[in-house]
């Protein structure tokens, strides 16, 4: 069997799981379907609006990014547009767990705490010092990290 068609058409689609890759990847698809897409449970990761944000300015027509619903209108097609990527969370944190471990003190250039909402507190219940700065995250320890017991029945069904 072979098939083919010009133009992917929208669709209403709900994900068992909100997959941040399947997201981005049916978001940039949705753009030039032809008519609408909903994507249902979609993953709401800082990523997914940005790229919201750099397909809008690109001329799509994108509702809802950063929420579990997200609505795509399918445009003709999409223009050039200048777009700087927000910074990588996760290489900022690697930064942030090194200060954590060797302790003394680090500003990650860029890094926006607004993205580590959680892992910023639990470092803060750890003793570390974690704030916002001009440049990005200012963050610190000294002395020992604080040890503390947490549940982790939400993964195996058991709890400490």
């Amino acid at each position: 069997m072979d098939g083919h068609c010009d133009r992917l058409v929208g669709a209403h689609i709900v994900l068992q799981f909100p997959s941040h890759t399947a997201t981005d990847n049916i978001l940039m698809a949705a753009v030039l379907a032809k008519g609408m897409t909903v994507i249902e449970n979609a993953a709401r990761e800082p990523e997914i609006s940005d790229l919201a944000s750099m397909l809008t300015e690109m001329g799509a027509r994108i509702q809802g990014a950063g929420t579990s619903r997200i609505e795509v209108e399918g445009v003709e097609e999409l223009r050039p547009a200048d777009h700087k990527a927000i910074p990588d969370r996760v290489e900022a944190a690697t930064f942030v767990a090194a200060v954590g471990l060797a302790g003394g003190e680090v500003v990650v250039d860029g890094a926006r705490p607004e993205h580590m909402d959680m892992l910023l507190e639990k470092l803060r219940q750890m003793g570390m010092d974690c704030s916002a700065t001009s440049e990005g995250l200012l963050v610190s320890r000294r002395g020992a990290p604080a040890v503390r017991r947490h549940s982790h029945s939400s993964l195996s069904g058991r709890s400490d």
